[in-house]
């Protein structure tokens, strides 16, 4: 717990003096506790590192044919290799991403340790892998030309590691929408009216609905996951984090809605969807609350780009960060020395 927290307090400092060398290099550092790291880190590990692909792959999941060539090169007695070649996919994703979006890497990555992503990365590294392809997709919808389709390119190669990234190739029309010509109030509402519909009226039924959809299209072998799947409810504590998570997200998009430039408009729209998908999935246990994590990786350039390139006077901004770093801190930190220890990532051991 404390390394991590170490590198949360580095990565802030260097995010803030825009050390560029020092942000690499403690990029390069956490990429290697990634990749060295034991088999006990993680529930999902000790699979990469005795096998990853396993024959009874059925339905969409056969067609995951990258995880499946990369795991013919672990060794039957254990390898790190796939470990290896995640952890890169994971930060290079976010390196080639955030350059694109021209955002030093290591506010990226600041992010990425403070919404618990790391930890998770740690656990469900081979959908991570397949995030960090899907932020270098999302980064290409700011192109023109034939260079755009690039973003199709990346998500087939996201959905060889894992098959449910396909649903993002949906996100390809986000360069089609302009949020900055809806009223801002319309967009708040029905944000809040959505979460309150989630969570307080239909969450006794919007799991069965989301089951039948699984069940009746192709995805029929994520059918299984809904026996992982419960809904958590909220307690007093967690309602208010939920809610302060809420009004959060909802204050960054609307800071930057009101961005007309590309950039601005295609990261909009895909927040805006990261937003919707994170209230839907939030409260589903097990691995189909998980899809939402594919599209929550552009949360990591949105609250980036907010306080590089939203104009907001220093008091606001200063006040943003002071809430972000409480609710979310304690939720890091929470998850550290909660009974699930960051997912089974604490105590973290390395390989050698």
């Amino acid at each position: 717990m404390i390394i991590y927290l170490f590198f949360l307090i580095i990565a802030a400092l260097i995010s803030y003096c825009k050390n560029e060398k020092f942000g690499n290099f403690i990029i390069i550092l956490l990429l290697f506790f990634t990749v060295f790291r034991n088999e006990t880190v993680g529930l999902d590990t000790y699979n990469y590192v005795h096998g990853g692909y396993t024959e009874w792959a059925a339905g969409m999941r056969t067609n995951e044919l990258l995880y499946k060539w990369l795991s013919s090169f672990v060794d039957s007695e254990g390898s790190q290799f796939l470990l290896i070649v995640f952890g890169c996919i994971t930060f290079g994703g976010i390196y080639v991403a955030s350059k694109k979006w021209l955002i030093p890497p290591i506010f990226a990555v600041f992010f990425f340790i403070l919404f618990e992503y790391y930890n998770l990365s740690l656990n469900i590294a081979r959908q991570y892998a397949a995030a960090g392809f899907l932020l270098i997709a999302y980064s290409f919808l700011l192109d023109k030309g034939r260079r755009r389709f690039f973003f199709f390119l990346f998500v087939l190669l996201a959905a060889g590691l894992h098959s449910s990234s396909l649903l993002f190739s949906l996100t390809y029309f986000c360069r089609f929408v302009d949020f900055s010509k809806i009223n801002k109030i319309i967009l708040t509402l029905f944000i809040l009216v959505f979460f309150i519909l989630c969570n307080f009226v239909l969450k006794d039924y919007y799991i069965q609905i989301a089951q039948a959809a699984v069940i009746t299209g192709d995805m029929e072998v994520y059918s299984r996951y809904f026996d992982q799947t419960e809904d958590y409810g909220l307690s007093l504590g967690g309602a208010i984090i939920a809610f302060v998570n809420l009004f959060t997200s909802i204050f960054i998009f609307l800071s930057i809605s009101g961005d007309k430039t590309q950039r601005g408009r295609i990261l909009t729209s895909l927040f805006f969807i990261s937003i919707i998908f994170d209230v839907f999935f939030a409260n589903l246990y097990g691995n189909i609350g998980r899809l939402r994590y594919s599209i929550d990786i552009i949360n990591i350039i949105a609250y980036s780009w907010y306080f590089l390139y939203v104009r907001h006077n220093k008091l606001i901004k200063t006040s943003v960060a002071l809430v972000m770093c409480v609710f979310y801190g304690y939720s890091l930190v929470y998850s550290l020395l909660g009974p699930d220890k960051a997912y089974s990532t604490v105590p973290y051991e390395l390989c050698f």
